[in-house]
């Protein structure tokens, strides 16, 4: 049966080890999922961005050239309008051979206009330099526009940048010359020229990496709140069920040493209420004195582990009520120390006081003051199993009255010191009956200091014992 019970525990263990391990996996992965879809959509919005550069920055040198034609037309125009006075044929209704002549006369000099004027144009853009064929305002006016019709944003830097003469023109808040030309976008302007030294409009936008992340950024934050908030759900849940298996191991325990713990004394009793009704116990009457003692002592062991029990299940509930007076908490402490000097030299133990000359005068419930010394004391001697040397200190300091119980124990480790006051914990010890009691003393201990405004600590290293303190308010004289 014991063995089935450890195989089921294991199984238990090895169950909450596995949803852990699922429980790491998945937030782990959900993280990495999350973090991919971002880079992913940062590249993605990146690529994007330097696309619609492109595309704006192709626009402008369309537009520059567009603008370019179109000015040298009306400029040749001009000239051809001043040098030749051209007639224009007009129309006709009837076509004769002469006036189809006269169109074909028509159609040939037009073409050798527009010939010539191709020609013209080719022989000005190879002679003209950059900085003659483009006009600031116009530049900076079509930019804008540009790059208004596709949302980018204005903090960028602009040039124009002839390679040949390594010069940049018309340049806008280039603030580092070399971090704009190694990092800039480039387009041709004036691709449509036939010629070795072409001119680029060059732009860069040093805030980059923020224009495009502030683009995604609502959409990250919404998804990153949403891993956050399954995080803490799925931790939430664990935690949840690693508190509930360890309130049914604890909740386990505390019935087995409560079984454990009444047994002992119940059995006691039985036996001494046999012997009682045998004749011979009968008449001898110091026996039977003897056995009524031990059926006195074991109903009120009974009896107070018993009320241990209300009392914690009474302070659960927030319904303890304190029959507060003033008392000397040094007689109370030396009279509790006293009851258990016999328990300690049966063990061949001593034990000490130390107790302050100042007055100790406190205002508390006289009951659960003589409870918690006993407490203290009680666990002092049950965790000093050889020899134990038990000292009690009381000083008086800040109008508080410390008490330090003081041991040569087996110590508590860092760990559980911090779990020590909580209800029902019990330090591992391989076997739960090594030690008796049912895990309550030391919250006991802790709710009672705390109802009346005080404190308690402990100061522990293993195989060194233990001192723990306790603080409270003292009566002002």
């Amino acid at each position: 049966m014991l063995k089935c019970s450890t195989f089921v525990a294991q199984m238990k263990k090895f169950s909450i080890k596995l949803w852990a391990v699922i429980l790491v996996v998945s937030i782990v992965s959900m993280i990495g999922v999350q973090f991919y879809w971002i880079f992913s959509t940062l590249k993605m919005e990146s690529k994007e961005f330097r696309r619609d550069v492109l595309m704006s920055m192709y626009d402008v040198a369309r537009n520059l050239e567009r603008i370019e034609t179109a000015n040298d037309l009306l400029e040749y125009q001009d000239s051809l309008t001043k040098t030749f006075n051209i007639k224009i044929l007009a129309d006709k209704c009837t076509f004769d051979d002469d006036e189809i002549t006269d169109k074909l006369n028509f159609f040939v000099q037009k073409s050798m206009l527009v010939d010539d004027y191709v020609e013209n144009l080719y022989k000005q853009s190879r002679n003209r330099l950059i900085e003659e064929r483009i006009n600031q305002t116009t530049l900076d006016s079509l930019i804008n526009v540009s790059f208004a019709l596709r949302n980018l944003p204005r903090d960028y830097w602009c040039a124009v940048y002839h390679p040949l003469r390594d010069t940049l023109f018309f340049t806008s808040r280039v603030v580092n010359r070399e971090e704009f030309l190694g990092n800039a976008q480039k387009m041709e302007l004036f691709a449509s020229d036939t010629r070795k030294n072409p001119a680029y409009l060059m732009v860069y936008f040093p805030h980059q990496f923020k224009n495009v992340l502030n683009q995604i950024l609502p959409m990250a934050l919404f998804s990153l709140c949403l891993l956050i908030i399954t995080s803490v759900a799925f931790i939430a849940v664990f935690r949840l069920m690693y508190k509930q298996r360890k309130l049914a191991e604890i909740e386990n325990d505390f019935i087995n040493n409560m079984t454990h713990e009444f047994k002992t004394p119940i059995s006691t009793v039985a036996l001494a209420g046999e012997a009682l009704s045998d004749p011979i116990i009968q008449n001898h009457p110091a026996l039977m004195e003897q056995y009524i003692k031990i059926i006195r002592e074991e109903n009120n062991r009974l009896g107070l582990m018993a009320e241990k029990i209300l009392t914690t299940a009474t302070m659960d509930k927030g319904k303890l009520k304190l029959k507060k007076e003033y008392f000397d908490a040094n007689e109370i402490i030396s009279d509790v120390a006293l009851k258990f000097e016999i328990q300690i030299e049966i063990k061949d133990g001593v034990i000490s006081l130390d107790l302050a000359r100042q007055s100790t005068i406190i205002y508390a419930d006289k009951m659960h003051f003589t409870n918690l010394i006993s407490n203290l004391l009680d666990n002092a001697n049950k965790y000093s199993p050889k020899k134990p040397e038990i000292k009690i200190i009381t000083k008086v300091s800040n109008n508080l009255l410390v008490i330090a119980v003081k041991d040569n124990g087996i110590g508590i480790s860092k760990t559980d010191q911090k779990k020590i006051f909580e209800k029902l914990y019990r330090v591992p010890s391989g076997n739960i009956h090594n030690f008796k009691g049912f895990g309550l003393g030391l919250s006991y201990v802790q709710s009672i200091v705390a109802a009346h405004q005080g404190s308690v600590s402990v100061e522990s290293e293993l195989g060194k014992g233990s001192t723990f303190f306790v603080y409270l308010p003292i009566k002002k004289t």
